[in-house]
């Protein structure tokens, strides 16, 4: 019976491998259980599956000892975040317009009426990476002691309130100003010495307005087109931030001056004077302003200009009776940059490339951030009548230009968190580079010398191999040997992405020449349906002369030779715990269980051995279990939701093998699985496991789309010790964020996590194994000491200060577990829902009444039918999509693979 935990909902635990009986006895009786039941192999990959191994990776040079690597890389970014699609994003929005003072009453479209809300519900989601929600401890840790100001019309004013009110979460700003106008205001950020300005300046340029009224009753200008407006340029010095906008005004009737001189109007309705259009003035009021930032000789800061947010009048001009009441997003296809939008777009762009070419000899930092193709596909983001009460006596006109708040010009500091980040990527690349001129002198070979040889063909060219990664996409790897010398090669390695270039050199020792290393990927051109029938091809990895046409017979050997080392490590730990009635007694008891279940895992093994709907044994990084296995739906017609799953197995026997249970039954509910394999003890210890698990959550989010998942839908799930090591990966990773580090994934990605049966206080599991068994001394081998134990311990990390930051990037976290369970004890979730709660964070556990550590994950996924963990997981992940929850109603019961009587001998006989 399950018994719903005092933290949360009703549903299911975990399972696994037997954390708390000892190591040895993991290790040992595994051994049996892959010599008589499962031959599935272990670690230590030297050679892959006989299904397709896809590598994106080089294989490693023999006996490397030594390697340098430099990076050079350009103004930009290798992502454009800029283009892409909205997205749904129910947690949308982030702020209330009920708790954010800074809201002008014009874009408060909610306080005053707007009936639908679905306009806030959207991110912006780029075609080729990952844009992170905005995060404001993040931000405010990033622009801790400096300044920023936005200078330009009211939609720039619009985009600060905005920031003001994503940054309410964390801190509100006081008032620092030094006058009493509205259009020139200061905030200051007490925590985080921070200040934020606004100077307007509709034209960026001098200007006056001689007429209030004019042609068009909204007032007539002059602009001095070849003038600065010192209003804000003689303020910028301070600053180390500008972000600059304008064009809105532009269509208003104005005079135009150069040298004190009307050369033109527009709509000034005035004999003899040359009527232009508003890109006339436009154009030279941009080039005046941009020479005005770098004739600012003081001035040290980025300057960041923001293109034209684009206006969405529909049924008539702003003064004719246009609105705007769409209710969602265009698509890329619905619309197209057109008319008047797209002559202001194609001037800002061709001046602000003049302008930041000229900025980049001058050693100033010009930069863009090109938010016109996002807005132009929100006509659904406007106040349009909601900014004033209907009753009001008012001679507003239908507001299509400016942004509601919270709305889509939310994203807007997204794109700025963004670009600030990168920002701090440039400098300290530019750092490394000026730090490392020394080093590419002493490199072996310069590019030079190395394009000299390449031509006179001293150097072989071993492979030329293209990366089919989103994250390099467009990289090509040398791989070269000198072959001049006799027994010491040098060897290089050239990246060229678009102008980046990254020079690695590497010195080895070999005895006799090495030879070729070919490679098979998937590209990036590749659909699934050509990538399916590559499912059951021999590729090669580091060796692809051996065991090519024979990849089953090598899998038995490796298998074997694997057992062999276990069964080594597990007799050299039995001499030291030496051999007692207690080891004997469990030893036994995990075989005969593992016998009694053995019609069950022979079915599931011969399924992961000849399925087409798995993928095994993809290469996600460097190191030697750096490897997945990926079980896909029969039909990928759409983008499916993606798990992605770390198992268990004490820190010694964990393998991706071990979901393969859970793997083949959730891709049968339409959902793409992906079981990480990584280092385990003595391979290596704590921080490795993290690393690898991390290294594999990066790889499944940067390229799950290409196997047919949904990039948006990712969720990652953990079992025994595998929900700690993930729990870890996941708190570490926001933690980094939070602090401003770059990284190659983020905990906004992952949309929930769900722990089975974890371990998350290694302070209080180390005296609970002891207790049963495992010395306190192996135990602390596997987790680095003593002084090891907090950092791994998510329970007590997410109470450390220096977590406080992370929290919001935290998702959703459900623990489950079993009352029954000797393994770990259920105290063990209990307290960590306890302190995920204290801090803020979304937390709940679910609790089972009566169920052990292996119920849930072995014996009732066997048994068939219908069972609570694996429901409770469909239904979360299929939730808001109707078609696939009335599928999974009208899906068959899952089948029986295993008799009920050895079910309930095996609960009666297992150790754990």
């Amino acid at each position: 019976m399950k018994q719903s935990g005092i933290h949360g909902k009703n549903n299911q635990p975990t399972i696994i491998h037997n954390l708390t009986t000892s190591k040895i006895l993991l290790l040992t009786t595994l051994t049996l259980i892959i010599l008589t039941v499962i031959p599935l192999y272990f670690p230590f990959h030297k050679f892959p599956s006989h299904s397709s191994t896809i590598i994106l990776s080089p294989p490693p040079l023999p006996q490397q000892i030594h390697h340098t690597l430099i990076t050079v890389d350009d103004n930009h970014h290798k992502c454009d975040v800029f283009s892409g699609e909205w997205v749904p994003n129910p947690n949308a929005p982030y702020y209330h317009n009920t708790t954010c003072w800074a809201i002008h009453e014009h874009q408060n479209c909610q306080k005053y009426g707007r009936p639908d809300s679905n306009y806030m519900k959207w991110k912006w989601k780029p075609d080729e990476c990952h844009l992170p929600i905005f995060n404001p401890y993040q931000f405010l840790e990033i622009v801790r002691d400096k300044s920023l100001a936005f200078v330009g019309d009211s939609v720039g004013r619009n985009q600060m309130q905005s920031l003001i009110c994503m940054l309410s979460r964390v801190e509100y700003p006081i008032d620092v100003s030094t006058t009493e106008d509205d259009n020139f205001k200061r905030w200051y950020y007490v925590s985080y010495n921070f200040t934020m300005a606004t100077y307007w300046s509709p034209f960026l340029v001098k200007f006056d307005q001689p007429d209030t009224d004019g042609p068009t009753h909204t007032g007539l200008f002059s602009l001095y087109l070849d003038e600065f407006d010192e209003n804000w340029t003689n303020h910028i010095d301070e600053f180390n931030y500008l972000i600059l906008n304008g064009g809105h005004w532009f269509s208003r009737p104005s005079f135009y001056y150069e040298r004190g001189e009307v050369i033109g109007c527009k709509f000034c309705q005035k004999e003899n004077i040359t009527d232009y259009p508003m890109t006339f003035g436009y154009q030279r009021a941009l080039r005046t302003a941009f020479e005005g930032i770098m004739r600012r000789k003081n001035f040290k800061g980025v300057t960041i200009f923001r293109s034209f947010a684009p206006m969405h009048f529909e049924g008539g001009e702003w003064n004719g009776g246009g609105n705007c009441i769409r209710q969602k997003p265009f698509k890329n296809n619905e619309i197209r940059l057109e008319g008047s939008n797209l002559e202001l777009y194609l001037v800002q762009m061709e001046e602000f490339l003049k302008a930041q070419k000229k900025a980049n000899d001058n050693g100033m930092k010009f930069r863009l951030m090109d938010i016109t193709q996002p807005m132009l596909l929100r006509p659904d983001g406007h106040p349009s009548r909601y900014g004033h009460w209907p009753s009001e006596n008012v001679t507003l006109y239908n507001d299509c230009v400016h942004w509601c708040l919270p709305g889509p010009i939310d994203t807007w500091s997204d794109f700025l968190l963004h670009m600030l980040k990168m920002e701090g990527r440039r400098s300290a690349q530019e750092k490394l580079i000026n730090q490392g001129q020394r080093k590419i002198v002493h490199m072996y070979y310069r590019i030079s010398s190395f394009t000299r040889l390449l031509s006179q063909k001293k150097l072989k060219t071993i492979h030329r191999h293209r990366v089919a990664s989103p994250a390099q996409r467009s990289v090509f790897l040398f791989y070269c040997i000198n072959k001049q010398t006799n027994k010491r090669w040098h060897t290089v390695s050239v990246y060229i992405l678009n102008s980046n270039l990254v020079i690695w050199t590497e010195m080895v020792t070999a005895p006799s020449p090495i030879g070729f290393f070919p490679v098979k990927t998937t590209s990036e051109e590749e659909d699934m349906n050509s990538l399916r029938s590559r499912r059951r091809r021999t590729t090669s990895s580091e060796k692809p002369s051996l065991c090519r046409s024979q990849s089953f017979g090598c899998e038995i050997g490796h298998a074997a030779s694997e057992t062999y080392l276990i069964t080594r490590l597990a007799f050299t730990l039995l001499r030291y715990l030496g051999v007692g009635r207690r080891w004997i007694t469990r030893l036994l008891a995990l075989g005969l269980y593992a016998m009694l279940l053995m019609p069950g895992f022979l079915q599931v093994l011969y399924q992961y051995f000849f399925s087409s709907q798995i993928l095994r044994s993809i290469v996600y990084g460097d190191q030697p279990r750096n490897r997945l296995d990926l079980y896909l739906p029969k039909n990928i017609d759409s983008p499916k939701p993606v798990i992605i799953f770390v198992t268990g197995g004490a820190w010694i026997i964990g393998y991706k093998g071990w979901g393969a249970l859970l793997g083949f039954q959730l891709a049968e509910r339409d959902i793409i699985v992906t079981c990480i394999d990584y280092r385990n003890f003595p391979q290596g210890t704590i921080s490795d496991m993290v690393e690898d698990v991390s290294r594999g959550i990066s790889y499944v989010c940067n390229n799950i789309a290409n196997y047919g998942g949904d990039p948006n839908r990712i969720y990652l799930m953990g079992q025994s010790a595998g929900a700690h090591i993930s729990s870890c990966a996941l708190l570490k990773q926001a933690i980094k964020e939070s602090k401003g580090e770059m990284v190659s994934w983020s905990a906004s990605q992952i949309n929930a996590y769900f722990g089975l049966s974890g371990g998350y206080n290694l302070t209080n599991l180390v005296d609970h194994f002891d207790r049963r068994g495992l010395y306190r001394s192996i135990f602390l081998s596997i987790m680095e000491g003593d002084e090891s134990l907090q950092q791994f311990s998510p329970e007590i990390l997410i109470e450390d200060p220096s977590a406080r930051n992370a929290v919001p990037l935290l998702p959703h976290i459900v623990l489950f577990h079993g009352t029954e369970d000797f393994s770990i004890p259920t105290d063990s979730s209990i307290t960590f829902v306890d302190a995920l709660k204290r801090v803020g964070a979304r937390a709940e556990l679910i609790l089972y009444q009566g169920k052990t550590h292996t119920d849930l994950f072995i014996q009732d996924a066997l048994r068939g039918g219908k069972e609570e963990l694996f429901d409770f997981i469909v239904e979360y992940l299929h939730a808001g999509d109707a078609e696939a929850l009335a599928n999974d109603a009208t899906a068959p019961p899952r089948k029986r693979l295993c008799p009920e009587p050895l079910l309930k001998l095996a609960g009666l006989v297992s150790p754990f």
